[in-house]
């Protein structure tokens, strides 16, 4: 949880030159845009590089599961400031579902969220005709999105801890005798292997 700011504290961001200027250019994501909104993403969480290869690579996997998948972006100008991913929730498919993620590029956040705003209803928009039964997003909690999700109604529902091997640096020999004792009782195969077709 954020602890509340003094009012003696500054803004945490300023639209300065754009104030008063909202995008209202919100279309649909192309392939052309990727390399814009790879740039949009790492420049709010530097600490989650994205690429427009990885961008491509979650669409056709959600394309693969079938599962609904779209972006809105949000131009000012040639300038992409903003974004809503709409998404269905591919660990609990069929059941109504879906993450939406607002992001929004660091010099066009304000406290009002304007565009923020413009960007969830876009995205709400979207997945209206799909009945949704409710919305998710997933958030680090010292996230901007964090104050914007909460005012907009979302509750915690859980956490969860990055976990990060080296492959550079691991040696899987310390775990040899674990895994001895565990292919004794356990069998280890692929779907294929096991006579799944689909």
């Amino acid at each position: 949880m954020q602890t509340p700011r003094s009012s003696n504290e500054p803004h945490r961001q300023q639209r300065g030159m754009m104030d008063g200027m909202p995008a209202e250019d919100l279309r649909p994501l192309t392939d052309d845009d990727m390399p814009a909104l790879s740039e949009l993403l790492t420049a709010l969480h530097p600490e989650q590089q994205q690429t427009a290869a990885s961008l491509k690579n979650r669409q056709a996997l959600l394309s693969s599961l079938s599962e609904h998948h779209a972006w809105t972006l949000g131009w000012h100008g040639n300038s992409l400031v903003g974004a809503v991913e709409a998404a269905g929730d591919h660990n609990h498919i069929g059941s109504g579902l879906f993450f939406l993620n607002v992001r929004v590029h660091p010099a066009w956040q304000d406290d009002e969220d304007e565009l923020a705003g413009q960007l969830f209803q876009r995205g709400v928009e979207t997945l209206r005709p799909l009945l949704p039964t409710g919305l998710r997003t997933r958030v680090h909690q010292h996230w901007p999105e964090l104050a914007f999700y909460q005012n907009h109604g979302f509750d915690e529902l859980e956490r969860s801890w990055h976990s990060t091997l080296d492959l550079s640096t691991f040696d899987p020999s310390a775990f040899a005798a674990r895994t001895q004792r565990a292919r004794a009782t356990i069998q280890l195969a692929t779907l294929r292997e096991l006579g799944w077709t689909g």
